[in-house]
């Protein structure tokens, strides 16, 4: 028999059970979005920027907007790190580019990133 360590929880109480597993499922969750956000940031092309600096996060509803800003992405990971932050279970996430050529670029039209930014990330964290 597997030894897995001594459980945080007293053998028979369901409801620390419960609210262990509970924790653990968030605390998984939480690292793979933001682990998949983060790649698909990373991955995305950058000629001026703009693309890279465009990923909104939401929760609940999407975000439309359109950052006029150019950078290395660093609006979107700090965008990313405060929706994570906000995140409950349950929740829906929403994770979009909004510029008029990001799905183009998502479905190969770069040399950069000819599989896709986002697809490839989630394809590698799943």
């Amino acid at each position: 028999m597997a030894k897995w360590g001594k459980p945080p929880y007293k053998k028979g109480n369901m409801f620390q059970v419960s609210d262990h597993l509970q924790a653990k499922m968030d605390r998984h969750v939480r690292v793979k979005l933001l682990s998949i956000f983060s790649d698909t940031i990373t991955a995305t092309p950058v000629k001026t920027g703009r693309l890279r600096n465009n990923w909104m996060t939401s929760i609940g509803m999407p975000d439309t907007g359109i950052r006029e800003g150019r950078g290395r992405g660093g609006a979107s990971r700090k965008n990313a790190k405060s929706m994570i932050d906000s995140f409950e279970l349950g929740n829906t996430v929403f994770f979009a580019n909004n510029l008029p050529y990001a799905l183009p670029v998502e479905l190969g039209s770069s040399k950069q990133a000819p599989e896709g930014m986002l697809r490839t990330s989630v394809r590698n964290h799943l």
